[in-house]
């Protein structure tokens, strides 16, 4: 590992004194073009289908996280759909199909950043009136509209006759990335009876039966008509799982809507402040806690400016204990934080402590934040939670291929992330290349200190990582 160091520093030596650009034109091997449709106007829409999969097809020549295996496997399953796309005549596929059955061949990369902008991320087809989330407990009902808030805090226990635990296992194919993504990012699939009827797991395509174990101990089954419109409208509207946890309205709720900590008497603190990305408080005289919601600028604020007044008060204030918290840190731009990354360490007494707090929604730019606090606060870092939502390596960047008949956005990625080993010689030609400048060695990133995350610790308005910080400290 100090050998792979002492070439990395050389490395980055070397590209400090080097612009980027001359890097970029030197190293980094020339990527092919996006690929465009060159094709005369469809006919048809089974025409339109084939021209879009024709072009899907080329998704590996952008997007490098495809293994050669992954590349084969991808191709037979254009091929296949092209077959089912010809037998099913002018008419083409049934759109839920056709989205479905291209979101799951994507996930064939492996990679969590190869996604497609889609239903398995709320951005299409329908979905029901209901905010589901994953507890270590089970799924549950989090949020519902007026006419069904008598669900709010239900577990569910069935969908079309079938556990969650089972649906989740079976669109598990349909999601790349780790494990932990995947049952993340399964609420979007299993919320939409469209999609689970496209994926032959529901055998209606507008409603689903589902079965409830209620908050007074009932049990009961109710089928459910499903909204026709998904649960993200606006092209800048940011939804992931940890934002339902929140008892605040979405952009796109339409109606009344209810929370089951809507007029809770107190947050906890990671459910407080909503509307900022990013935000600090001092739970106790000796604490300094940190929230980074996401790794992007406030329209009020920038992220460095708010953290190097972080810096500042650690300075001053010598905290026993600085507390990161990064559990619904889905990503953005790691270099705003790697001076702060870098430096708190350093104001910190030599004998305080830094707890960064993890969960299936730390994912990107996270993981490498994360990396980074560890690399330079070595023995002083404890990872406190839940397993982050990625592998340590991944493959990032990239860009958006657009299917121009169907509408669907993929995105492709282009560039490697080591977080856990860092860059070498041997990835020069595929490794970001300010990693060489900027990456680290994280080694492992399992939290040393592993919380069970349940619903009823939620309804109850307790945060057991702090509290397993508490006990630590």
């Amino acid at each position: 590992m100090k050998k792979r160091w002492k070439f990395a520093a050389g490395i980055a030596a070397i590209l400090v004194a080097v612009p980027a650009a001359a890097y970029v034109a030197v190293v980094r091997p020339n990527y092919p073009p996006v690929p465009v449709l060159q094709a005369a106007a469809p006919r048809n829409q089974s025409e339109a289908d084939r021209q879009d999969l024709e072009l899907l097809r080329k998704l590996p020549e952008v997007d490098r996280s495809f293994s050669d295996g992954a590349r084969e496997r991808f191709d037979l399953r254009i091929e296949g759909l092209l077959a089912e796309v010809a037998a099913a005549g002018p008419a083409g596929m049934d759109r839920a199909r056709f989205e479905t059955a291209i979101t799951c061949a994507v996930a064939l990369a492996g990679n969590g950043h190869t996604t497609v902008r889609g239903v398995a991320m709320g951005r299409s087809l329908n979905t029901l009136p209901l905010r589901l989330v994953w507890f270590d407990d089970g799924l549950y009902v989090v949020s519902a509209r007026k006419a069904l808030a008598d669900l709010l805090g239900a577990r569910v226990t069935a969908l079309g006759g079938r556990t969650p635990e089972d649906l989740a296992d079976a669109v598990r194919p349909c999601i790349g990335g780790n494990d932990v993504r995947a049952r993340l990012l399964s609420v979007s699939l299993l919320s939409s009876p469209a999609a689970l009827h496209a994926l032959g797991l529901l055998p209606a395509a507008d409603a689903a039966t589902l079965a409830f174990d209620l908050p007074d101990g009932r049990r009961i089954e109710r089928r459910i008509e499903a909204d026709p419109q998904p649960a993200i409208r606006a092209e800048g509207e940011v939804r992931w799982p940890a934002s339902d946890l929140l008892p605040t309205a979405l952009p796109a709720d339409d109606g009344s809507w209810r929370h089951v900590l809507s007029g809770a008497d107190a947050l906890p603190l990671y459910l407080q402040h909503a509307d900022r990305a990013y935000w600090q408080d001092t739970p106790a005289p000796d604490t300094l806690f940190v929230e980074l919601r996401q790794i992007r600028d406030m329209p009020d604020d920038s992220l460095e400016a708010f953290l190097d007044r972080v810096l500042a008060e650690a300075a001053e204030r010598k905290p026993k204990t600085v507390i990161v918290d990064l559990r619904a840190n889905t990503g953005g731009d790691y270099m705003l934080t790697a001076a702060f990354t870098r430096r708190l360490p350093d104001v910190l007494a030599p004998d305080a402590r830094i707890r960064v707090l993890t969960g299936p929604d730390t994912f990107s730019a996270a993981i490498s934040t994360l990396a980074r606090l560890k690399h330079f606060g070595g023995d002083r870092v404890e990872i406190v939670g839940r397993p982050v939502g990625d592998f340590t390596v991944f493959w990032g960047e990239g860009g958006r291929l657009t299917l121009p008949h169907s509408g669907l956005s993929i995105r492709y990625a282009t560039a490697f992330h080591d977080w856990g080993r860092g860059c070498g010689l041997a990835q020069v030609g595929s490794c970001f290349w300010l990693n060489y400048l900027y990456g680290v060695a994280g080694g492992e990133l399992s939290p040393t200190v592993t919380v069970p995350f349940t619903f009823a610790d939620y309804r109850a308005g307790r945060d057991p990582d702090l509290e397993a910080v508490a006990a630590e400290d």
